[in-house]
């Protein structure tokens, strides 16, 4: 008699990846270019709350920009404001910076 093998079930890792593909991927089908400044290369998925703060991974929580505003955001020159991915990018002193809608 003969017992058929186990399926292993996916790594924890595995299931947190393939399920923030999905949230990454609505994120740039819904954004297109950069939510600062309108780049279309160079453009990197950020988190309005940190994952360091337990930001989560939600589309409202994710908005695509280029690596330029990228690194100013983290250089703490650019902020972002709300929690909403549709409020706009504002830069710390507080002049709006042009957001192009997708």
């Amino acid at each position: 008699m003969s017992f058929p093998k186990p399926t292993r079930r996916p790594s924890k890792r595995a299931r947190y990846a393939a399920k923030h593909r999905a949230v990454y991927a609505a994120v740039t089908a819904r954004d297109l270019c950069c939510r600062c400044c309108g780049r279309t290369y160079g453009l990197r998925r950020h988190h309005i709350v940190f994952r360091s703060q337990l930001g989560p991974t939600t589309t409202a929580n994710v908005v695509l920009v280029c690596v330029t505003c990228h690194n100013a955001i983290h250089a703490r020159r650019l902020r972002v404001v709300g929690l909403d991915a549709n409020q706009p990018l504002v830069f710390e002193e507080g002049r709006d910076v042009d957001v192009v809608s997708a």
